[in-house]
């Protein structure tokens, strides 16, 4: 029989065939999790094959496929989410009433011991353009986005079970990384020249590589010192976005010029992408409720809380972080 303490973790991810979901499943298996999966599409099994991995098909809204993996596993990462969608009203349904659903089945039917580490976002908070941006001090949440307010309400379901298993809450600032494909306009933008910026105006923000996101993570469901608490989940750095786009220039195309376009011009933007998104149903990047979140003055969120509370810090520099995404995206085999 295998000692207690040298049992394996058994973690259930959820979201696992998106962005963040592929990337916290491979650092998993580095570390010699079992891993089970909720999947709602076979394609996306394409690219999660490994014996340590148990692929499970099914919905968050559909409880019974996924309660045997409730059932077992030692610690659930919820990442699952909608990021864009052509009605407001998917956010909740997608990001809340999934939610909702998963922590009704935890409190159903999962070990006592079962901990629940839900990837929010900085969204959920609202902005901030002040250095050092908000903290888990901030007395109010402020969301500016159907987006950020479903996120919002999810947490406080999160929450709500806080008194009867170890929860955590993180809100990562501005993601970035392999298999992400939000920058990857910027990036192609800029190969051809341009550098693109929204408005005539600094616009701070923070930024986190997807690995140093991972690692947060992981940490974040190891650590008894996360339980019942909420962090955000940055590098620790400050950047306005011209100096993102001009750290992105340095590698991708030195020449490209900046191109600023008038807030006005970006709202436009994004009501015709709404348009778009209803014509063709898929959502676009841009939309109207993307842009309550663009016209901000800045996005900045304070991250030592995670650092003193269970020494998180980013092992990317900017320049390692664009050098690591350019190369992913340069890659025709993904």
């Amino acid at each position: 029989m295998i000692a207690e303490e040298t049992k394996q973790v058994h973690a259930f991810v959820t979201g696992a065939g998106g962005f963040i979901g592929r990337n916290l499943v491979e650092e998993l298996l580095r570390q010699h999790y079992s891993v089970s999966c909720l999947l709602r599409s076979p394609a996306k099994t394409v690219h999660i094959q490994d014996e340590n991995i148990a692929l499970v098909m099914g919905d968050l809204n559909n409880p019974e496929s996924y309660k045997e993996q409730i059932q077992k596993a030692d610690i659930v990462f919820h990442v699952a989410g909608v990021t864009k969608t052509i009605k407001k009203s998917v956010f909740f349904t997608g990001n809340l009433e999934t939610t909702r659903q998963l922590v009704k089945l935890v409190t159903q039917h999962a070990p006592k011991h079962q901990k629940i580490v839900y990837i929010s976002s900085q969204a959920a908070a609202g902005p901030c353009a002040q250095i050092p941006g908000v903290n888990e001090l901030t007395p109010d949440s402020r969301p500016v986005s159907a987006y950020g307010k479903s996120k919002r309400a999810a947490e406080k379901e999160i929450l709500s079970i806080a008194d009867q298993f170890p929860v955590v809450i993180l809100r990562p600032s501005i993601v970035f990384g392999p298999w992400d494909h939000g920058m990857e306009p910027l990036f192609k933008a800029i190969s051809y020249g341009i550098k693109i910026k929204s408005g005539f105006r600094d616009f701070p923000v923070n930024l986190i590589y997807v690995a140093d996101l991972v690692k947060a993570i992981i940490l974040a469901g190891r650590s008894v010192a996360a339980n019942g608490k909420t962090f955000y989940v940055t590098d620790g750095q400050s950047y306005t976005w011209d100096h993102l786009l001009n750290t992105i220039a340095a590698h991708v195309n030195p020449r490209a010029v900046t191109l600023t376009i008038p807030l006005p011009i970006i709202w436009g933007a994004c009501q015709v992408g709404g348009l778009m998104g209803t014509l063709l149903r898929r959502p676009q990047d841009l939309n109207p409720d993307k842009w309550f979140e663009i016209k901000q003055d800045g996005w900045l969120c304070n991250t030592s809380y995670i650092q003193n509370e269970l020494g998180f810090h980013s092992r990317y520099s900017l320049d390692d972080s664009i050098r690591e995404s350019l190369s992913w995206y340069r890659n025709p085999a993904r």
